[in-house]
C-alpha cells in the first residue's frame, strides 16, 4: 500500500497537463463502487459465519418455504464452510481494492491542502463518504498538522480506550471466523471416513483461509523497494507524446 501511495504521488508530480486531476471524479465513482463491493462481501461473510455457528452448535433449523431441517441437508456443513473460506478471500480482495482507491483520493486531498496547510480530512469528507466518527474519537484530531484544541487527560484516556476496543473488535472478528472454521473441520474429520474428496475439501478450506491472511498481511507490510536512480528520475520521465532520448 505504501508503494501505491508513493507511486501515485510521483505520477501527480510528473502530470504537468493535469490528466489525473481531470479524472478525479472518475476515481470517486470507482471508490463508491469499491465501497459497495467491500460492504457486500463483508455482509456475506457475516451471514455465512452466522450460519456456520448454528451448524457447528449441533442445532437444526427449518429452512423457510421448503419445510426441511438443516440437519437433513446433505453436506450442508461442508458447503457452508467452503463457501465461507472462499468468501474470506473475496472480502480481503474487496477491502484492499477499496483501500487502494481511497489511498489515491487521499493523495489528491493532501496535495490540495499543502498550499494552505488545512486538514486534508475535510477535503476528503466533501468528496467521499468518510467515517468522521473515527476522527472525532481519536486523540489527535488533525494528524497532518497542528491541532487547534489540545485534548485534556480525560479525553486522551477515552480516545486511548476507544482505539483499543475498536482494534480488538477488528481482530476478534476474523479470529471468530477461523475458530468456527476449525470447529467445522474437526466435526467433518470426526464424522466422516476421510476419503479423497474430504482431503481435497480440507485442502481447499485451509488454503483459502491462509490465502486471505497472506494477502492482507502482505498488502500492509512495509517491504523494502529499491529506487533506480541510474536512469530517468520520475521528474524527467518523457511524456507519451515525447520520444525518449
Amino acid at each position: 500500500m505504501t508503494r501505491l501511495y508513493a507511486t501515485f504521488d510521483l505520477e501527480l508530480e510528473i502530470d504537468k497537463q493535469g490528466t489525473l486531476n481531470n479524472l478525479r471524479g472518475k476515481f470517486i465513482e470507482r471508490l463508491v463502487v469499491a465501497e459497495q463491493k467491500r460492504d457486500a462481501t463483508i455482509r456475506s461473510l457475516f451471514y455465512i459465519d452466522a450460519a456456520l455457528a448454528i451448524l457447528v452448535s449441533g442445532k437444526s433449523l427449518k429452512v423457510p418455504f421448503f419445510d426441511i431441517a438443516t440437519s437433513d441437508l446433505p453436506a450442508i456443513l461442508e458447503i457452508v464452510t467452503a463457501t465461507g473460506a472462499i468468501a474470506a478471500v473475496f472480502v480481503v480482495i474487496a477491502f484492499i481494492n477499496w483501500a487502494s482507491y481511497d489511498t489515491i483520493l487521499n493523495q489528491f486531498a493532501i496535495r490540495d491542502a499543502q498550499p494552505t496547510f488545512i486538514d486534508p480530512d475535510f477535503i476528503q469528507a466533501a468528496e467521499k463518504q468518510t467515517e468522521l466518527t473515527m476522527k472525532l474519537l481519536r486523540k489527535k484530531f488533525n494528524i497532518w498538522g497542528v491541532d487547534f484544541h489540545e485534548p485534556g487527560r480525560a479525553f486522551s484516556t477515552y480516545a486511548w480506550i476507544t482505539a483499543i476496543l475498536f482494534n480488538a473488535l477488528c481482530i476478534l472478528f476474523p479470529i471468530l471466523h477461523f475458530i468456527l472454521t476449525a470447529m467445522s473441520l474437526n466435526q467433518t474429520y470426526v464424522h466422516s471416513d476421510m476419503g479423497a474428496v474430504y482431503i481435497i475439501y480440507f485442502g481447499v478450506v485451509s488454503l483459502a483461509n491462509f490465502l486471505a491472511v497472506w494477502i492482507f498481511v502482505g498488502a500492509y507490510r512495509d517491504f523494502t523497494f529499491f529506487v533506480d536512480l541510474t536512469g530517468d528520475t520520475p521528474a524527467v520521465v518523457p511524456r507519451p507524446s515525447e520520444p525518449p532520448n
